[in-house]
């Protein structure tokens, strides 16, 4: 049996399904197969032309009669599938535009976060800041936010606009009492395509706080999920240092934590006991020793973190930085629990 497909049309640029005369819109039609379709003739259709793959503008033959509009489109209109329709462009009308808005700005509780289309925190943020940038303007209306599914009341938002309506900053408050999964940001530019993109961030939570008399201060961090990392921010001389963690693992396959410093990747590994506390090491066969160092290039604020090498599971009891065998700072494990993005 062949197989037919004809989908609905989606329309990008109107609010309603009907055109007025002389109005351009532009509509998106899925089909596998050679189809006619009819519009009526109140809907004021005088032009039709599809985008090639190539951005060429083609006419769409139209039969007008006087109960309607109807042409056809066919497999060769649509080699991906899909085919744009733009009803009555106006001569001259741009449709180079493709591009979505851009995010050019991204912070958590005040502090910048890395620039980009999505976020993993392992916390819950009190505010988050998202800025976007479209050469075409972006749509006020356009500009959506919601929390676990569930839309946001624009009143809640705090937005700003600069560049003439190209750039847009949404500013978004957590309530006390709500946590949040998902947090989605969404912006529309003004083009005639009215290309869309959406920021997405993710809250996972991988860190719990274990109680236990044989704990340093009595607490230890246990993570929990594969995303969970420790991280905490500190002024450093440039230099070599080392990292004297305790802390101890339920299994070989989750007794390891890699180095971070300002989001680079240290050569040396964080190996700790299995079973019962104790202190970590480079090596394998744990010799407190040799403890896994790191390096500052520079003088100035750094953020160090530990991020999981091996499954999760692992427990950090205390974090000792050392210089020429001296100590430099110590943390115990609940105050590592990480309070801002890591780099």
């Amino acid at each position: 049996m062949k197989r037919v497909c004809v989908v609905a049309i989606t329309c990008l640029f109107v609010c309603a399904a009907i055109v007025p005369a002389t109005e351009t819109a532009v509509y998106t039609i899925h089909a596998n197969v050679r189809a006619s379709l009819t519009f009526p003739a109140s809907e004021g259709i005088q032009s039709i032309e599809y985008l090639t793959p190539g951005d060429d503008l083609r006419p769409v033959p139209l039969q007008i009669s006087d109960g309607g509009v109807t042409f056809t489109v066919t497999p060769q209109m649509m080699p991906d599938g899909a085919a744009l329709l733009v009803i009555n462009r106006p001569a001259g009308l741009d449709l180079s535009d493709r591009e979505p808005p851009r995010v050019i700005s991204l912070s958590v509780d005040g502090q910048p976060a890395p620039t980009a289309g999505s976020l993993l925190l392992p916390f819950q943020p009190i505010t988050v800041d998202v800025g976007f940038a479209d050469a075409s303007g972006i749509s006020y209306s356009g500009l959506q936010v919601s929390v676990n599914g569930a839309r946001v009341p624009r009143g809640s938002l705090r937005l700003a606009r600069a560049d003439r309506g190209r750039q847009w900053t949404i500013s978004y408050t957590r309530p006390e009492a709500l946590d949040i999964r998902h947090l989605r940001i969404a912006a529309e530019d003004r083009s005639l395509l009215r290309n869309k993109t959406a920021f997405l961030l993710t809250v996972d939570q991988g860190l719990a706080i274990l109680e236990d008399d044989g704990y340093s201060g009595g607490k230890a961090v246990h993570f929990a999920t594969e995303t969970a990392y420790v991280a905490v921010r500190l002024a450093l001389p440039a230099g070599e240092y080392e990292i004297e963690a305790v802390g101890h693992a339920p299994n070989s396959g989750t007794n390891s934590w890699y180095i971070e410093l300002d989001g680079a990747r240290q050569a040396d590994v964080v190996h700790i006991p299995e079973v019962q506390p104790g202190t970590c090491s480079r090596t394998v066969d744990i010799d407190p020793e040799q403890l896994p160092r790191f390096t500052v290039a520079e003088d100035g604020e750094h953020v160090l973190a530990l991020t999981l090498r091996e499954g999760p599971g692992p427990v950090l009891d205390r974090v000792r930085i050392l210089r020429d065998a001296k100590e430099v700072a110590v943390f115990e494990g609940e105050d590592l629990l990480p309070r801002f993005p890591k780099p």
